[in-house]
């Protein structure tokens, strides 16, 4: 796939600071597909990684625009990674609300699963919260079908980042199979 071909090629540059290389290369390939999802996503991250949040955001509603339940799942997520990181936690929250429904209607359980977990994150870093965001992800933890999901798609590793981040390691060490 031509797009795969692109976002490793713009990770290579990035993890070699070669930033206008990659700024060049996310032009060429805006021209080769203006329309792809990929790049659309792909152009968020990028923005994303420079600071550049409003423009971050206008790809995130670009990416939103498809009719493939994925993409608008993927565009309300990346919503609410900017929200969060401009501190605006309810819209933050609300964003991961709708991505939690989009991947329950569409048969994507554990995105339903990683939607609470980023909620949870807000939660945890807000003084005082902390509580609230661990009693979030037990609850989403106890209603979580883990045994219908195949193990390879099971969120382990959000699970336990998110533990660990919560200061519960204990809880991040028995949530990795």
């Amino acid at each position: 796939q031509v797009g795969v071909m692109y976002v490793n090629m713009l990770d290579a540059l990035a993890m070699q600071r070669k930033l206008a290389k990659a700024d060049s290369m996310m032009a060429q390939w805006a021209r080769a597909q203006p329309t792809s999802g990929i790049r659309l996503s792909s152009a968020f991250r990028w923005a994303f990684s420079k600071g550049e949040y409003d423009r971050a955001l206008a790809y995130a509603d670009s990416v939103g625009t498809r009719n493939d339940p994925s993409w608008q799942r993927i565009s309300r997520h990346q919503r609410g990674v900017v929200f969060r990181v401009r501190g605006q936690l309810a819209s933050a929250d609300r964003e991961e609300l709708r991505e939690a429904e989009i991947a329950r209607t569409s048969g994507t359980p554990a995105q339903v699963m990683v939607a609470q977990v980023e909620m949870a994150m807000s939660d945890i870093q807000v003084p005082g919260r902390a509580v609230a965001g661990l009693r979030r992800i037990d609850s989403a933890v106890g209603k979580f079908p883990m045994n219908s999901v195949n193990p390879a798609d099971r969120p382990y590793l959000f699970l336990s980042a998110f533990y660990v981040r919560a200061g519960e390691v204990g809880k991040a060490e028995r949530t990795l199979p």
